[in-house]
């Protein structure tokens, strides 16, 4: 249930900015559209691979000379794409910082001073790192999530295009992995909710000596909150140390799973090319498209 509540409250947040921010949607379409571009160019040097090994070993009739221009036609592409897509992510992001900040001025000249909350330190974080941070949302959320999942989605597509027999394997093979990986999503969750709960405690102590500190000296009970602030400090040093071994623990296990994907790409690979039913180009190039889903997944 408490998951339910954080998924309807992120998709609240997600759709209050986009209605408070209200992006040019022609700028939106063209940083998809590079987003796309991009995507698609990163997919094409593994083709780029394919062709060179592939003419290395005579499995193909293309050239030389065509196999670098294509090459060069891919990173031109690329290049492009990329430097546009900043552009554009910027151009939201610049924008978004500018309207924010004038609502906030409007909102302050044309409200009684009574009537704010906030103090002077706490209305300079929200004219600068607060609104920088909600500004880069929306190209953020462009380009690392809706982005990862075009490269991922085209990855598949293509990977099959190239052999049917090696993909399929894989997406049959990833989604076990996956789970697996998933198992260990519980205790570490659960290392870092004790985590927090303690730095919260810290947090809190500090907060208590630091407001009622004459009365802790009139009343001579410095060592009782000492001692208390000694175990909380103490249980917070190691419920990090908890977290940071599961951390690394899951950091091992997600490398470990895309070795695994790599042996189980290579040894099925290689036996189909032994076979005659794929060539050296196309299983180096399926391994290269290997890093476009495991890098995705990760980030989304």
């Amino acid at each position: 249930m408490e998951d339910r509540g954080k998924q309807i409250s992120v998709k609240s947040d997600i759709i209050w900015v986009f209605r408070t921010l209200r992006p040019s949607v022609w700028i939106m379409v063209l940083l998809l559209a590079c987003i796309l571009v991009a995507s698609f160019s990163s997919i094409a040097t593994a083709y780029v691979l394919k062709f060179f090994v592939d003419i290395a070993s005579n499995s193909t009739n293309l050239s030389w000379g065509e196999a670098i221009w294509f090459s060069v036609a891919v990173i031109a592409v690329g290049a492009l794409a990329n430097v546009i897509s900043h552009y554009l992510a910027t151009c939201i992001s610049s924008k978004s910082e500018k309207d924010l900040k004038y609502k906030i001025i409007s909102f302050i000249l044309s409200t009684p001073i009574d009537k704010i909350k906030l103090n002077k330190g706490e209305l300079q974080s929200r004219l600068t790192s607060d609104i920088e941070n909600i500004s880069l949302f929306i190209p953020r959320f462009i380009t690392e999530v809706v982005g990862n999942f075009i490269l991922l989605l085209s990855t598949i597509v293509f990977m099959f295009k190239l052999n049917t027999t090696i993909s399929f394997v894989l997406v049959i093979s990833l989604p076990i992995l996956m789970l697996v990986l998933s198992l260990f999503n519980f205790p570490m969750g659960n290392a870092d909710n004790k985590r927090k709960k303690a730095d919260d405690d810290n947090r809190g102590i500090i907060e208590d000596v630091l407001s009622n500190a004459d009365v802790i000296r009139g009343n001579e009970t410095q060592h009782s909150i000492l001692k208390k602030c000694s175990e909380i400090f103490t249980l917070l040093v190691k419920r990090k140390n908890i977290f940071g071994c599961w951390e690394g623990f899951a950091f091992f296990i997600n490398n470990l799973l895309s070795t695994i994907m790599v042996i189980i790409v290579l040894g099925f690979g290689a036996y189909l090319v032994t076979q005659g039913s794929a060539t050296l180009g196309t299983l180096i190039a399926i391994v290269q498209l290997l890093n476009y889903i495991v890098s995705p997944i990760g980030n989304i």
